[in-house]
């Protein structure tokens, strides 16, 4: 927008003639013709040309919407924006707009940065008190005028769109970054569509009509059905091989009868032969049953089939390493055991997949190391006990201390400890056939991986905390799945490591933990951080009322459940508490059975 000032003017035929006079110069037109093309204020003894997108019915009036020079666009924020009136204090004397990224002359006279700027490139005045004025000599309005602003609170951009948010100036634009009634376009191609933001991933999967469907009947389908081929052929030669075996022990009763027949001095060994062959027979049929304990009162007990919470492994007391599994029934509120884990596990890591406990890693007794994963696979009949088995494929190698989560039918494995030492990888973990593994990532030297808390939010993997020469960290660092890249976040408000790690709607929860990775003068913590994923902002939660270190933790709805651990001197503990995260007051819930450490907690 052009401004001309004109000096000892004191009345509006004297303008005029001045106007008529620049015509050829300005290409002013139809001053008083259109109703949208000038108007004139008095300021100071001068006039001052602009142009306005309302209309102007007399000189005197002066525009009652966003004015800017010569461009439609406003560069102020039009006031119709805000929640309330503002000061006229508060308005730049040239687009009469509140003040954005306000500037100001020697003489303290405000303009928004953008209105001033374009000012000066065509004149070298301030436009309120005609000092000289260069964009070189402008200085940022006072701080106190900057706060106030930022206080204000405004509408957001997309309000036409829908948007009924109303933040702080100041708070704007990190509001519009996020905002879901934000226009995008569809990314499929040859799609243009403009949508809301929120609306994008829908659409460009359900609704677009340029989206890419694959066809399940074609390279899936032919890809399934082989897998399914080759699992029936395996099939087919166990049965084989179980045949043969009952057709050899068929033929050792047989000639065992015969003996018998022979004469009543061979008939005690012939029934002793038989009990044999019976026994081996039973045990060929029953090879592949998982043995039950008699004195284990698992079986007679009514299981929870719904948002259980199971626990099992890890470290008991004086060391020893724990098989044992323990579920808590809501309804009764009680603490029931389940049949153990093959093998003890200790510092393994856990998912749930399929609505299954799947339990991989850790150490068996202290030294060694496993590679080897467990099902618990849980019935839909709550009279029918779940049972373990082993998952049909391998981690990568044997490790301990690791970290997983499930994405799109894959378990990614994030920082662990094998048998040649640290592992600073992800792998990746086909759940289906063909099991596929592969390393998927590299982790930086820089990220602390032994002891710290992972958790997966979208394609985002957050990794919090860990250690570092054996010191806790308070790093956060983003791994993009989708982009392979990673990305330090704001850190924690201490420096923490094993922890309980657990998701919360758009929050993750981090539960007590340590200073240190060893026990000697490790400071042991009970408190609770809610950490926001989008703004990288942490809040505490009212602490646990005990310490704890190596402990598990589960959401459960809006509840969380801190289970277990080892108090500062490493001794495990068996003590649950629990939390409603809307209004946090913790309560005791019954103990576990078995006092624990470093174990694997789920909800199934």
């Amino acid at each position: 927008m052009s401004t001309i000032y004109y000096s000892g003017l004191r009345s509006a035929t004297s303008v005029l003639q001045c106007l008529l006079n620049m015509t050829e110069k300005l290409l002013v037109t139809q001053i008083f013709d259109d109703p949208y093309s000038r108007s004139f204020e008095e300021n100071d003894n001068k006039f001052i040309l602009r142009t306005c997108n309302s209309p102007i019915t007399s000189l005197s009036e002066s525009p009652t919407s966003t004015c800017s020079y010569l461009d439609p666009r406003p560069i102020g924020y039009p006031d119709a924006r805000f929640e309330t009136a503002l000061s006229e204090n508060l308005h730049c004397t040239i687009c009469s707009c509140v003040l954005n990224d306000p500037v100001m002359c020697k003489n303290e006279d405000c303009f928004c940065r953008g209105c001033i700027s374009k000012h000066l490139e065509n004149e070298d005045t301030c436009p309120t008190c005609n000092d000289e004025l260069t964009v070189e000599s402008l200085a940022n309005a006072p701080l106190i005028l900057r706060k106030l602003l930022s206080e204000q609170r405004i509408r957001c951009d997309h309000h036409d769109r829908g948007c009924q948010e109303i933040v702080q100036l100041g708070n704007l634009a990190s509001h519009v970054a996020v905002c879901g009634k934000a226009p995008v376009v569809c990314a499929n191609e040859e799609c243009s569509s403009e949508i809301n933001r929120e609306d994008q991933a829908r659409h460009e999967s359900e609704e677009c009509r340029f989206r890419k469907v694959k066809c399940r009947n074609c390279k899936e389908m032919h890809t399934m059905v082989q897998g399914i081929e080759a699992r029936l052929d395996g099939l087919c030669t166990n049965v084989k091989n179980l045949n043969t075996s009952v057709d050899e022990m068929k033929t050792g009763l047989a000639q065992i009868e015969n003996r018998f027949e022979t004469g009543g001095n061979q008939s005690l060994n012939a029934d002793r032969q038989r009990e044999e062959v019976d026994n081996e027979i039973n045990t060929a049929r029953s090879d592949h049953a998982t043995k039950v304990d008699p004195g284990s009162d698992f079986s007679d007990k009514k299981i929870p089939t719904e948002h259980a919470y199971v626990v099992a492994g890890g470290f008991g007391y004086h060391g020893n390493l724990l098989n044992s599994v323990e579920i808590f029934d809501k309804t009764n509120n009680s603490w029931i055991e389940l049949q153990p884990m093959k093998k003890c596990r200790a510092d393994a890591s856990s998912v749930v997949y399929n609505g299954q406990v799947l339990v991989t890693g850790g150490t068996p007794n202290g030294e060694n190391i496993l590679s080897s994963m467990e099902q618990l696979n849980h019935n839909p009949n709550q009279f029918v006990p779940p049972f373990w088995s082993t998952f049909p494929v391998n981690l990568p190698q044997a490790l301990a201390g690791h970290r997983s989560v499930v994405y799109n039918d894959k378990m990614l494995i994030i920082g662990c400890y094998g048998h040649t030492g640290s592992e600073n990888v992800i792998y990746e973990i086909q759940l289906k056939f063909p099991f596929t593994t592969k390393i998927l990532a590299k982790l930086p030297s820089s990220i602390p991986v032994n002891g710290c808390g992972v958790t997966l939010a979208n394609d985002k993997i957050l990794i919090f905390g860990g250690v570092h020469y054996n010191l806790a960290t308070d790093k956060v660092t983003m791994y993009d799945i989708t982009n392979n890249e990673f990305k330090e976040l704001a850190p924690l408000p201490y420096k923490v490591c094993h922890m309980a790690t657990v998701k919360y709607e758009g929050n993750v929860i981090l539960a007590c933990g340590s200073d240190r990775y060893c026990y000697s003068n490790a400071y042991v913590r009970n408190t609770i951080i809610k950490y926001n994923v989008e703004t990288q902002r942490s809040t505490m939660v009212p602490p646990v009322r005990l310490r704890r270190s190596r402990c598990c933790a589960i959401v459960d709805g809006h509840s969380l459940v801190v289970m277990g651990g080892s108090s500062y001197n490493g001794v495990p503990i068996d003590l649950v508490r629990k939390t409603d995260l809307r209004s946090p007051a913790w309560e005791c819930l019954p103990s576990l059975k078995t006092a624990r450490k470093e174990f694997i907690a789920a909800v199934v």
